[in-house]
């Protein structure tokens, strides 16, 4: 990988790409490498449309760029002039590329700069997009991470002509703290719920299934288990926060 090498008199500065910091996984993924950046010592910087998540970025000690770069136009790749200059003047380290058009955009940036000059370029492959050149650009880093196995060997069934030995799997985890195993009701919480939407009172259990409105999310899966109570004994409630958010 090239990549200028930072002198002892400044710090490290990593950059993030993607559209917005408004809510899921792929931004979460960008706000935890952005603490661990900040940790450890690194600049983290996080280019994006903006978003919800941009006070708890910055909370963390790392920076924020509003640029529209995720917007679905032909003219969102202008943006690489500016993201070019960005990286000669905040003397970028490492570009982390984490979404499709923000990566085209990103990667015309990153070319139209010197070789010797270039910061190293990571892409990470979040999920199993639709194949094609416009997805494949997430296979361009010079290191690429892959979250999973199965997106590794997806990456690989579907562009052949990546070299194996850049890619990296570094799966997806969750703060058990957070997230713990064992279920924690929380009974005001439930009222709240209960409030918002009256069919999600009652005494049986409340089951919870945040994501977008897509088959990833499981959906179809809560639905049938939602259906499949009754027979089984339990009368439950499903709660879907998120599901009308776009996705595919």
């Amino acid at each position: 990988m090239t990549s200028p090498q930072p002198t002892s008199t400044r710090r490290l500065t990593a950059m993030q790409l993607l559209p917005a910091l408004e809510s899921g996984g792929v931004e979460r993924s960008t706000l935890e490498i952005a603490e661990a950046l900040v940790r450890a010592g690194p600049r983290a910087i996080v280019v994006s449309a903006g978003g919800r998540m941009v006070p708890r970025l910055l909370q963390l000690g790392a920076e924020h760029i509003e640029l529209p770069i995720g917007r679905k136009s032909p003219s969102t790749l202008l943006h690489a002039f500016k993201l070019r200059r960005l990286m000669t003047e905040l003397r970028v380290d490492v570009l982390h590329l984490r979404s499709r058009l923000p990566a085209w955009v990103g990667l015309l940036a990153w070319r139209g700069l010197p070789e010797d000059a270039r910061p190293a370029l990571v892409t990470t492959v979040h999920g199993l997009n639709s194949p094609s050149r416009y997805s494949q650009v997430m296979t361009r880093g010079e290191r690429v991470i892959c979250v999973s196995d199965t997106v590794r060997d997806y990456v690989l069934q579907h562009y052949p002509d990546t070299d194996p030995t850049k890619l990296r799997v570094v799966p997806r985890g969750i703060d058990p703290a957070a997230f713990p195993r064992a279920p924690r009701p929380d009974r005001e919480a439930r009222a709240w719920a209960a409030a918002q939407h009256p069919a999600l009172a009652g005494a049986g259990p409340l089951l919870l299934l945040p994501g977008r409105g897509t088959r990833l999310k499981g959906h179809a899966g809560g639905l049938q288990l939602l259906a499949d109570g009754p027979a089984e004994g339990f009368d439950a409630r499903l709660r879907r926060p998120g599901a009308g958010a776009p996705g595919p």
